[in-house]
């Protein structure tokens, strides 16, 4: 039997070029000029740790959903942008997941990504330069021609706008996490005074109590032994300590907290 050897090899490259498409169209979507998938952008973002890779994940995410709404009233597009745009969140909210798991941190997380997004200028021209392909990269220099976003400077601009209001929004955040600690801090400490002031004025009612209970018609009081009368005199002088340092703490907290 003869075999054709041409047409053999004309099917195994027809095979490759088959495989080779669907991993590109599987890497970006070529219905919304050529932005990467959700699953490109989690494939070749990483970094220094998987906290780190997680956020700046998250932070490659929302770069390309600012990529993706530049085509949102292109030559009818905006279905297709709404569809991928939902991508983008669906794996934002997976990378959060998976963060938890790693970390049981949420607290930490905004601060995280956002420092990439907000706070480093050169991220998101590196996410470009790294996710989006040549095509897609003709298509957003067009597009943001098209939009008069770049010239002048004027993205520039807008992002460091952008920064200065995240900028002042994370140090009101600041000013509130601080204001918390302060009150937290006033409450402990003043329930602490007020805790020694309870415990000095318990103290000397039982030593009064002692005194009343144990006072001859002469207005002497009367010990068993000599070291007992010096033990209730200590105890006197330590409980009218105890009181001072109660009054002490507390005044003080009270005017750290009006100062603050």
């Amino acid at each position: 039997m003869k075999i054709n050897l041409n047409h053999h090899i004309s099917l195994v490259v027809f095979v490759f070029f088959i495989v080779l498409t669907s991993v590109i169209s599987a890497q970006t979507n070529q219905s919304l000029f050529d932005v990467p998938t959700a699953e490109n952008v989690l494939k070749n973002v990483k970094g220094k740790n998987m906290v780190d890779t997680y956020a700046k994940q998250c932070a490659a995410l929302v770069v390309m959903q600012d990529i993706s709404r530049l085509y949102q009233f292109k030559n009818g597009k905006s279905k297709i942008v709404a569809m991928q745009l939902e991508e983008y969140s669906n794996a934002v909210r997976n990378v959060y997941s998976n963060y938890l798991n790693e970390t049981n941190a949420p607290d930490k997380w905004s601060g995280l990504w956002k420092n990439y997004y907000y706070h480093t200028p050169e991220f998101p021209e590196e996410m470009r330069e790294l996710l989006l392909s040549e095509n897609a990269k003709v298509n957003y220099n067009a597009r943001v021609k098209e939009q008069n976003i770049i010239s002048g400077n004027e993205y520039d601009k807008m992002r460091a706008e952008e920064r200065k209001v995240q900028e002042a929004k994370d140090k009101e955040e600041q000013k509130i996490t601080d204001r918390y600690i302060r009150l937290t801090i006033f409450v402990i400490g003043l329930l602490l005074g007020v805790f020694i002031l309870i415990k000095a004025r318990n103290w000397n009612n039982k030593l009064r109590q002692y005194e009343f209970e144990n006072i001859t018609d002469g207005g002497v009081i009367q010990f068993t032994n000599f070291k007992d009368a010096e033990n209730h005199r200590k105890n006197k002088q330590y409980a009218g300590c105890l009181w001072g340092l109660g009054v002490i703490v507390t005044i003080f907290m009270i005017i750290v907290f009006l100062m603050t």
